[in-house]
């Protein structure tokens, strides 16, 4: 074809602009690499592990390392140890991930906000919560979510181990505050606080408690963290001093439930958050302890992994939460309840004229009530 229409002399001026086209794409491809080079070290970084990083960017092993020795190449320091076993971020590797890391953040903020805008919220949401809060308060509110997003599908996780939302592929978790990753992004929800209980059954038999000492001299239903293996004591927080109650100690249980079961069944003395032996206190099954003593607060918690950008689907289920958890938050907790019991009458009488048990009555009555509060003991020691 050359040949047929014969050779041509390209302008000088039209020259000037290839070459500048040129080194734009260049250049352009070149940063592209860098991110996506800087991506790659991240990733090794959180997960401690080529092979990991590598699936979890869906490219070859051989592509991250190759990408990670580039980046110590240009840079002239090493980023990494690496041994056979391990893969382990040297100081300077440090420094330089918490920079890029706030790099890429703003990065993918700016592209989740134009995705954000030009796409509706659709699509799976994969999200874990511990049993408890989710059976009492995710779960009940959640046919509204699905309502105000029907084109989202929803697959929730309840358990109270510890996940890792990066090799499960969850989108996000709400938990515990305290056992978040730092590698996540977090988001405060609700603070609950820890509510020492026992049964009807088992203050009848052992007393009511008169302040936290008294506690030393009781049985205890302590729970234990799945994750860490780690019992918990009777925690009180006056907000100067923190003061464990280890009691006698009875039995240990890795599920809030299980705890609530084993106390409402007169084993002993439980503290757990408000949400989880709110109903148990309203029939009656558990009575609240010390309630006038200052408490210890359990943070919850919204977080998902630092990589990855806030799809339209995760914006819209975390606002979701922050609402749901804030429209609830006068009536979640037992003592938000118990404020608006009357305690002049702590008894109501039954058709054989005996008298029965009040629970909201023994969360709020104290030995300087009077007469009702020396009735209260009575029944109960």
């Amino acid at each position: 074809m050359a040949a047929l229409l014969g050779t041509f002399d390209v302008p000088l001026h039209i020259q000037g602009l290839q070459d500048v086209g040129k080194t734009g794409i260049d250049n352009w491809s070149y940063q592209m690499d860098r991110l996506d080079t800087m991506l790659a070290f991240t990733r090794v970084v959180e997960l401690q592990s080529f092979t990991k990083a590598a699936a979890s960017l869906n490219v070859p092993k051989g592509t991250v390392s190759a990408q990670v020795c580039a980046l110590e190449n240009r840079l002239r320091v090493r980023l990494l140890q690496r041994t056979t076993r391990h893969v382990r971020v040297t100081p300077d590797g440090a420094a330089y991930y918490e920079r890029i890391i706030r790099l890429l953040d703003e990065l993918r903020e700016a592209e989740g906000a134009v995705s954000s805008m030009a796409a509706a919220a659709s699509g799976k949401l994969r999200i874990a919560v511990p049993g408890p809060l989710g059976r009492r308060v995710i779960i009940p509110a959640v046919h509204q979510f699905l309502q105000r997003y029907p084109d989202i599908e929803l697959e929730i996780n309840l358990s109270d181990r510890q996940f890792d939302l990066l090799q499960e592929g969850i989108d996000c978790v709400v938990q515990d505050e305290a056992c978040i990753d730092e590698s996540l992004i977090a988001r405060t929800l609700e603070s609950f606080a820890l509510v020492t209980c026992a049964s009807p059954a088992y203050l009848q038999k052992h007393g009511m408690p008169q302040d936290i000492k008294d506690l030393e001299n009781h049985w205890t239903v302590n729970y234990v963290s799945p994750q860490s293996g780690k019992v918990y004591p009777l925690i009180y927080n006056d907000g100067a001093a923190c003061l464990e109650i280890n009691g006698r100690a009875r039995i240990a249980i890795d599920d809030a439930d299980g705890c609530v079961a084993a106390a409402s069944a007169g084993v002993g003395v439980a503290q757990l958050p408000d949400f989880v032996v709110r109903e148990s206190l309203l029939c009656g099954r558990l009575v609240q302890l010390l309630p006038l003593t200052p408490k210890q607060k359990v943070k919850v918690s919204i977080a998902y992994p630092r990589y990855r950008h806030t799809s339209a689907r995760l914006k819209a289920f975390i606002d979701w939460a922050v609402e749901t958890f804030s429209q609830n938050r006068k009536v979640i907790g037992p003592e938000r309840q118990a404020d608006t019991v009357d305690v002049t009458n702590p008894f109501q009488e039954e058709s054989e004229g005996k008298p029965r048990f009040h629970a909201h009555a023994a969360t709020l009555l104290r030995p300087e009530d009077g007469n009702d509060a020396r009735r209260l003991q009575q029944l109960v020691s």
